[in-house]
């Protein structure tokens, strides 16, 4: 309790809720033992927050992470450095990542993407900001497309990753059947004809040549993990994703608990109320205090091995 006396703990509890506390007597035996209390109760306690999100389709991802609760305001935490000056670039890095592929997964998972395509390039552009406005303009082009159809707009997410020879491409996950001839061309329209591509990926197995669609959770755990792969190479603040406005996740059901047991219990049960079972994902790490639990849409049945 370094910092904090007993003046301190006089000042914080509340006298007006202490019936038994006299100004002209001083203090009873019940008040000297509320002060000393006080001083013996730690000043840091950990607990277990608990999100629940419900996306479409049925899908859920259940996330708890520990947070500091810290009872004395004099002795809590310095205030945070400015993005970018931080003596910790390598941990706040690896924060943003991590930030960056959950909400890549949770808005693949909020448009219902199962269609995979990868835009690339003939060259060997290593351009960022020319991609970034080759992709805009695409998305463009698209856009205007999709409302000649009569649909309100065009629904993706977008990922950037580094080749081996330096190139971009992007990988870009969206929801339905794509007439692919016709997005080719207008990645053409842009880059010029012959000087890129689009390629369709397959989730793994084998599909004899067709075209098959992704289990919605497993293309949006798939895409997501592209971020990071070059974290090295990028800059803190660039932005390592792109997706189309108006994609809103839905908000969080909450909790906060004393313990990680406690906060399982509560996310397993939630799980088992709210979603199908089939195709759960989990990691609970005991040692950093946090877990991560996601499933399948309402629709999906794991597939029978052999």
């Amino acid at each position: 309790m370094d910092g904090f006396t007993i003046a301190d703990a006089y000042q914080e509890i509340n006298h007006d809720d202490l019936a038994w506390y006299d100004e002209d007597s001083g203090a009873s035996d019940s008040y000297v033992d509320a002060v000393a209390q006080r001083l013996t109760t730690p000043n840091v306690r950990e607990e277990v927050v608990v999100k629940c999100v419900t996306l479409p389709g049925g899908q859920v991802e259940v996330v708890g992470y520990p947070v500091k609760v810290f009872r004395d305001i004099n002795v809590m935490p310095m205030p945070k450095a400015k993005r970018g000056e931080s003596l910790n670039e390598d941990k706040n890095r690896e924060r943003a990542v991590q930030r960056a592929r959950k909400r890549v997964r949770l808005l693949c998972k909020q448009i219902m993407a199962d269609r995979l395509l990868t835009l690339t390039y003939r060259e060997n552009v290593q351009d960022r900001e020319r991609v970034e406005s080759d992709f805009k303009e695409f998305s463009r082009l698209m856009n205007r497309l999709v409302k000649r159809t009569g649909k309100d707009k065009w629904r993706y997410v977008a990922v950037l990753e580094r080749q081996e020879r330096g190139a971009w491409h992007i990988h870009l996950a969206v929801h339905g059947r794509q007439v692919y001839d016709v997005v080719r061309a207008l990645w053409h329209q842009v880059v010029g004809v012959g000087m890129g591509n689009i390629d369709v990926q397959n989730p793994k197995g084998n599909h004899a040549g067709k075209v098959k669609e992704w289990p919605r959770h497993k293309l949006a755990a798939y895409i997501s993990k592209y971020i990071g792969k070059d974290a090295e190479d990028s800059e803190l603040n660039a932005k390592r994703y792109w997706a189309s406005r108006g994609i809103d996740i839905a908000l969080p059901v909450s909790g906060q608990f004393a313990s990680l047991d406690d906060a399982l219990r509560f996310a397993f049960g939630w799980i088992c109320d709210n979603a199908n079972l089939q195709g759960i994902s989990s990691y609970v790490s005991h040692g950093r205090g946090c877990f991560w639990l996601a499933t399948a849409d309402q629709w999906y049945e794991r597939p029978i091995d052999g």
